[in-house]
């Protein structure tokens, strides 16, 4: 693999709104993509596309290995209240999960995973969480470093 690449779009527009391109972190594993905070924000109710690609041959891309999806940004003020009442991270995640924010739910997870990688309850969570949007191949797979952009 010579490289991985993030691109997200504007509904089915052939323009990225934004590419990045990463170097392979040389395992196998979950890694996470942040577009930078110089980028607009995504709009409310706006669905947007996005796909992650493994860049086997730059020369031929019909080699990649990729998958896709599709993103929503949206808004819940009975969520945004609950979130302002003293919760503790392992009840945001739940209460996002609950309210359909999945992007929401799985990065709060892996965070709690990084910063607590022995904790039983967190594990469970996550294998919970994993298991109920049925990706479960991916529940004992390491969390790497975040993708670092290539020049």
């Amino acid at each position: 693999m010579q490289a991985l690449e993030f691109v997200l779009r504007d509904g089915d527009s052939i323009d990225p709104l934004y590419k990045g391109t990463f170097k392979p972190v040389g395992q196998n594993g979950i890694v996470s993509v942040n577009v930078p905070a110089n980028q607009p924000s995504l709009q409310i109710d706006k669905e947007y596309n996005w796909t992650f690609s493994m860049i086997c041959d730059t020369n031929n891309r019909d080699k990649d290995s990729y998958v896709e999806g599709t993103i929503v940004r949206s808004q819940d003020e009975n969520l945004s209240l609950q979130l302002k009442q003293p919760t503790t991270d392992l009840d945001r995640a739940v209460l996002f999960a609950t309210a359909g924010f999945w992007e929401d739910a799985l990065r709060t997870l892996a965070n709690l995973r990084r910063q607590r990688p022995n904790d039983p309850e967190v594990e469970k969570y996550w294998e919970d969480f994993l298991n109920s949007v049925d990706i479960k191949e991916v529940v004992n797979k390491p969390l790497l470093p975040c993708c670092t952009a290539q020049k």
